[in-house]
């Protein structure tokens, strides 16, 4: 079995620049900008087919993006083999029992009316 190269020690920070993705004439990223670096958490909240994780999987490169650009500790993705890419990155998938836990403790202690607005408000994917 071949052993894929790591392409990272860690990833200190992902930063998303003006990034659309297409399908056709559907717009299904429109001009996205956030950053994450290391130690936070990301939450992309919105409804059925707003574009989350047709954003997410144009980190890894399972979707390539139109335009704008993805940096990956201040490297251009479209710089890395997509293949190795994928191997070296991995992302938590809808209905996570962790984000479930996550959200459970927050509203649990209060932080209800404090945390969905903000994450709602930073992270707007959508139009």
């Amino acid at each position: 079995m071949a052993i894929s190269k790591k392409l990272f020690n860690k990833i200190d920070c992902v930063k998303i620049e003006k990034v659309t993705k297409k399908y056709g004439h559907t717009i299904a990223v429109n001009q996205v900008s956030l950053e994450v670096c290391g130690g936070e958490l990301l939450i992309l909240l919105g409804p059925s087919g707003c574009g989350k994780t047709t954003l997410l999987r144009t980190i890894n490169r399972l979707v390539e993006i139109d335009e704008g650009r993805i940096l990956i500790n201040g490297k251009d993705n479209r710089d890395f083999d997509p293949v190795i890419l994928r191997k070296n990155i991995k992302r938590t998938g809808d209905g996570s029992p962790f984000l479930f836990t996550i959200f459970k403790t927050l509203i649990l202690q209060g932080f209800q009316e404090f945390i969905f607005p903000q994450i709602l408000h930073i992270f707007p994917i959508y139009k």
